[in-house]
């Protein structure tokens, strides 16, 4: 469908689609795109501090060690930001710190399982928005 919107090959689409498509279902999930979109950003922007890694990792490894940990944790964190962002459940639950560590969890020992969580938490998330929205309007009502 994109390959008249895009300026690419169909060849070159199936790529990008192959390349994004974690689970080789066919299918790409919010989180697919979303994790390969990231991905992309963090190459451009890596790039320019190759350089600066090489130095780093020749004189000081650990230093590196420690700085390629916190970049993963900042993609992971990033990752479930947009998530959330895009289902809308930034500020739904009470604690997002739980969802994120079942949803971290997921991706790392189960990532087969990951689609069916994003979609058990876009279920939720529309059903908690519902209840908040029938409370106003019930709140309104008696007033």
């Amino acid at each position: 469908r994109l390959h008249k919107e895009l300026p690419l090959t169909a060849e070159e689409l199936e790529n990008v689609f192959d390349s994004l498509d974690d689970y080789k279902n066919g299918f790409l999930t919010l989180g697919e795109f979303s994790s390969g979109f990231s991905n992309f950003l963090n190459r451009r922007r890596g790039s320019a501090t190759d350089d600066q890694r090489t130095l780093l990792s020749q004189n000081f490894p650990e230093a590196l060690a420690y700085d390629q940990q916190l970049g993963e944790e900042e993609d992971e964190e990033r990752h479930f930001s947009m998530l959330m962002e895009s289902l809308g459940a930034s500020n739904v639950f009470e604690d997002p710190g739980e969802v994120r560590s079942l949803w971290a969890q997921l991706r790392k020992d189960e990532p087969h399982l990951l689609t069916n969580f994003e979609e058990f938490l876009s279920r939720v998330t529309s059903q908690i928005k519902e209840a908040q929205q029938e409370r106003k309007e019930m709140e309104s009502v008696l007033r």
